[in-house]
């Protein structure tokens, strides 16, 4: 208990306000970004592992997302409106799995009539290889592009 509290006052002594997540091997602040992938948004992050509705293709696939709504590079976040312009996350397939199964019952008292249903999710494990955009705030050009 004690060592939990004080690490939420060095937490709070140290001005973050919540939302940036520490990269601890470099003391910088990690890039992540926000994709929409199967019609969800899924927060990513370099070499995390990440569970996406079922992709048709086969485990060792390269994939690529281009919706990308929202990026942080370490610096600063941009928002996309609504995708962020020349920004991709590039992954591999990892395994295909399923969730786990549902059941659902139905039951219409006094008329004899119960009805049993079942359902799984398919799911693709993906991991994020690494996250490519060439814009990194909103309306500011790269580095590589104001020199042009």
């Amino acid at each position: 208990m004690r060592g939990s509290m004080l690490s939420r006052a060095c937490f709070l002594a140290s001005g973050s306000s919540g939302t940036e997540r520490a990269d601890h091997r470099s003391g910088t602040l990690a890039m992540y970004a926000i994709v929409k992938a199967g019609g969800r948004q899924v927060k990513v992050e370099p070499r995390q592992t990440v569970k996406v509705d079922r992709l048709a293709d086969p485990v060792g696939e390269g994939v690529e997302f281009g919706e990308v709504l929202a990026l942080h590079d370490g610096t600063g976040l941009t928002v996309g409106m609504p995708c962020v312009t020349n920004a991709k996350v590039v992954g591999r397939i990892v395994a295909q799995e399923r969730g786990p199964k549902l059941r659902v019952r139905t039951y219409r008292k006094k008329k004899r009539t119960r009805k049993r249903r079942g359902h799984r999710q398919d799911y693709t494990l993906v991991q994020i290889l690494g996250i490519e955009a060439d814009q990194l705030r909103n309306g500011d050009p790269s580095p590589a592009d104001a020199a042009e």
